[in-house]
């Protein structure tokens, strides 16, 4: 994956926290007869529905009228929408939030393999209400705290639990796993 600036690597982390997101590929077509050459950012799956994410930069050009009007029509041919996503201006919270996931993408992929299947239902029985990471590593000290930590933002990922004060305190053996 080659994230071509800021705004697409901002979108990205929203769209791998996103539990509705089933599949997503980065730069999947480029828009034809668009002077200069326009790149879809994202191609995304979320359930039944299949859309093209162009991520509105300030610095880019805006596509003309008529050439987006005509990709719409391809893509929805093609089964797809077409979204234009404007990034909100960044705050020191939304800041954590991005720092927080970067280390549970990193977990995720870095250690993921090694948790045992049985370890995530574990933590999915464990965590049936809010607790923190901490706790929860402590409750299941059988296992090395990595995978504890991993299993609990499997089922962040997985869309079954949310970690509450992501926003306001990062990521932390202090921070809260709830159910959904």
């Amino acid at each position: 994956m080659t994230l071509f600036g800021v705004a697409a690597l901002r979108l990205w982390l929203e769209l791998e926290a996103d539990p509705m997101v089933r599949q997503l590929c980065e730069r999947p077509v480029l828009i034809p007869d668009v002077r200069p050459p326009c790149t879809v950012d994202f191609w995304v799956e979320r359930g039944d529905r299949q859309d093209f994410l162009l991520v509105r930069r300030p610095e880019s050009a805006q596509l003309r009228v008529e050439a987006l009007e005509a990709f719409k029509a391809w893509a929805s041919s093609q089964g797809c929408g077409v979204q234009e996503v404007v990034l909100a201006p960044d705050t020191v919270g939304r800041a954590r939030w991005r720092t927080a996931w970067v280390q549970i993408l990193q977990y995720i992929n870095a250690h993921s393999e090694q948790v045992p299947p049985g370890l995530v239902r574990r933590a999915e029985h464990e965590a049936t209400s809010t607790r923190s990471i901490g706790d929860l590593c402590q409750i299941i000290a059988y296992h090395p705290g990595v995978l504890v930590r991993t299993a609990a933002y499997l089922l962040v990922y997985r869309g079954t639990h949310r970690l509450v004060d992501l926003a306001e305190h990062g990521l932390s053996d202090a921070t809260l796993l709830e159910p959904l």
